[in-house]
């Protein structure tokens, strides 16, 4: 067995701290990294739960029976709105049309809208029949960009219902009401 070289006891707790440091270090940045992720997941308002998700994914046969009776109609939505004020409302027009191009018979109309980077701000506008088929409310819509908008009316005693993505301030698609 060769002889061992004598042991420099600075030199060993050097590279004791070293290796130590070096452990640490890779162990505080994973932790760093996993907080930012983290931070990242659940402070973002883009990455949200549509409010009764749950409800509606378990009603789901129901809701899509609802969205093909509706569809069966031919109704039309047109959705209109005025530029915003300095608060950011706009005013709602919506008109619903029967599958011959007239004023459907809708009453007890709601319209829902929400930003799909704002996902947590739903917005319901309750909406006021202003003519036969026509719709009127107010909706605070700040943020330009795309919106999901429900509509849900009832004929008779059926609901109707109608969804879209839609953007708000594209010059091609920011039309003034009627």
């Amino acid at each position: 067995m060769p002889p061992s070289a004598p042991v420099d006891a600075a030199a060993e707790a050097r590279a004791r701290w070293t290796w130590v440091g070096i452990i640490l270090g890779l162990i505080g940045s994973q932790l760093a990294i996993a907080f930012v992720a983290v931070w990242y997941a659940v402070g973002d308002p883009a990455l949200a739960v549509v409010p009764d998700y749950y409800d509606k994914a378990v009603r789901w046969d129901e809701l899509r029976a609802i969205r093909q009776r509706s569809a069966d109609l031919g109704w039309q939505v047109q959705i209109g709105w005025t530029p915003p004020d300095p608060a950011g409302n706009r005013q709602l027009t919506v008109q619903v049309l029967d599958a011959h191009g007239g004023p459907a018979p809708a009453r007890d109309a709601t319209l829902q809208c929400y930003h799909h980077a704002h996902g947590t701000n739903v917005e319901t506008i309750a909406l006021t029949e202003r003519d036969p088929g026509v719709f009127t409310g107010t909706a605070q819509l700040a943020h330009p960009g795309l919106y999901r908008w429900n509509f849900e009316a009832s004929f008779g005693d059926k609901p109707f219902v109608w969804e879209e993505d839609r953007a708000v301030d594209a010059p091609d698609l920011d039309r003034p009401t009627g």
